[in-house]
């Protein structure tokens, strides 16, 4: 058992002195008027229990990196038999090693087969991130612990982006460290929030630092990104344990970063811990509208008594966390060209997370706004390529490309100018219908029209062919011809929607 606000515990003194000053009495009245007064700290005190589940599941990542220190792999096996001894019989450990790449040297197993370390990893790297990304995909949907023993340096990608992913999967993720402190060091060692909270209510949580000096710093709190705690706090030698607290205003998963600035710190890599806490109450609708403005449809949301945010598209989270806190998204009539970035996540706010997807239609929406082929395409139930009945849709567009000597310059990767701009041209022309028209001209000193101003039709292979062969031929840069060149192209065309490119 333990209490969120233990400190009304010390009311008890008073109240004990109090009952045996003024209120004692003889017999069953007495013994209930104690009752009582017991009852109220204790109920203050917000007590809360805690019950283990049986059959958890723990992977144990080694790093067996050259930086480890010389007696590593003898600690790291003593750690091992003492998390087996300690194991209930239907608990399952599985072990992982990492160096360049991960080794699975035991699934988990209520008997794991491990006696010592077997087939060799290249030490010559510490990528914790594949490591993560292994035992992700071995818990699955289950739920587990994972426990990384290392000394905290890493290669390759940033590992806390997949610690992210394991909080959203409410699996805690312990670290061991397991170095040779030869300086002075400040480290994190927990940042122990509550897996839930209600939404609005004040919850506690805490963090461990542990330190070889008695020293001071900045202790900073972060929650989605933003400052929230920064306080100065006194190091001691040791153990070090600090309480702070929050309110989470709406419902949804929060990401929280404790951040340790020591002065004197010669091993900064462990001054980070990352925690996720689910807010649990009414989640919120977010609307997205053309200019983040109230109209008609978010009217009608708020006389139906839905809870909704209103925001442009610019303003759409970029994050998957920061979805996780709404019931639902609306896309009113918004383009997608506004969301390029941020939409990237929509499918998985809807296939991982179980979030609703509502979206209107209009001038900016669907196939007439940038939807065919973009990151919402698959998740939805019609088709957003546009159809031969779409007549008012169709466009014409004529592609005028500098192929000066300029053009032949490198761009990295083995590319030139040219290439990047006969690229972009069939960027253009694979989004393109059928029923659209277009032309494709090269300019150097004068014009050279590669492809004349026609329906796409069925030769869309054929017209990204010829625009990705145009080569940098040398001249000069004639924007005026460029233009002169392509409006004559435009004007062949009798659609309503024309443009140059």
């Amino acid at each position: 058992m333990t209490f969120l606000y233990p400190q009304f515990l010390i009311l008890l003194l008073p109240l004990l002195w109090l009952y045996f000053k003024y209120f004692r009495r003889p017999g069953m009245v007495g013994i209930v008027r104690l009752l009582i007064l017991l009852l109220i700290p204790f109920a203050m005190a917000q007590p809360q229990i805690f019950y283990k589940g049986a059959g958890r599941i723990l992977l144990v990542l080694v790093d067996r990196s050259a930086s480890m220190p010389p007696d590593s792999e003898k600690r790291i096996k003593e750690a091992l038999d003492f998390i087996m001894g300690e194991k209930k019989d239907d608990d399952k450990v599985g072990i992982l090693s990492f160096g360049e790449e991960t080794v699975i040297e035991s699934l988990p197993s209520t008997r794991p087969s491990f006696s010592d370390f077997g087939l060799a990893t290249n030490q010559s790297a510490s990528n914790l991130a594949h490591a993560l990304e292994v035992a992700s995909k071995i818990l699955g949907n289950q739920k587990g612990k994972v426990l990384i023993i290392s000394d905290g340096k890493y290669t390759g990608q940033n590992p806390l982006s997949l610690a992210h992913t394991f909080g959203l999967k409410k699996i805690p993720i312990s670290f061991r460290y397991l170095g040779s402190i030869v300086g002075n060091d400040v480290a994190i060692r927990d940042l122990t929030l509550p897996t839930k909270v209600e939404m609005g209510k004040p919850f506690q949580f805490s963090l461990v630092a542990e330190s070889n000096l008695d020293t001071q710093g900045i202790l900073e709190i972060y929650r989605e990104g933003k400052l929230i705690i920064q306080v100065p706090k006194k190091i001691k030698v040791g153990r070090n344990l600090y309480y702070f607290r929050d309110i989470l205003p709406q419902g949804g998963s929060f990401v929280y970063l404790a951040k340790f600035r020591v002065q004197k710190d010669e091993y900064l890599q462990n001054n980070l811990a990352l925690g996720v806490v689910q807010s649990v109450g009414t989640r919120r609708v977010l609307v997205v509208t053309e200019k983040g403005e109230e109209d008609n449809f978010t009217r009608a949301l708020r006389a139906a008594k839905i809870p909704i945010t209103v925001i442009s598209p610019e303003k759409m989270p970029a994050s998957l966390a920061s979805l996780d806190k709404y019931k639902a998204i609306c896309l009113e009539n918004v383009s997608a060209l506004k969301m390029l970035e941020s939409i990237k996540n929509i499918p998985s706010f809807v296939e991982d997370l179980g979030g609703g997807l509502f979206i209107t239609g209009g001038k900016q929406s669907f196939g007439a706004g940038g939807y065919y082929k973009s990151p919402l395409d698959p998740i939805l139930p019609v088709s957003m390529e546009l159809k031969k009945e779409h007549h008012k849709l169709k466009a014409a567009i004529a592609i005028a490309l500098d192929r000066s000597g300029s053009m032949s310059a490198s761009v990295g990767g083995g590319k030139t100018k040219m290439d990047l701009a006969n690229m972009g041209t069939a960027s253009v022309i694979e989004l393109m219908t059928e029923w659209d028209e277009v032309s494709v001209i090269a300019v150097d000193s004068s014009p050279h029209v590669i492809v004349s101003m026609q329906q796409v039709g069925d030769q869309k292979s054929e017209i990204i062919s010829k625009a990705l062969s145009i080569q940098s031929k040398g001249g000069g840069i004639f924007t005026y011809t460029a233009l002169k060149a392509a409006a004559k192209e435009v004007l062949k065309s009798s659609l309503e929607t024309r443009h140059i490119i």
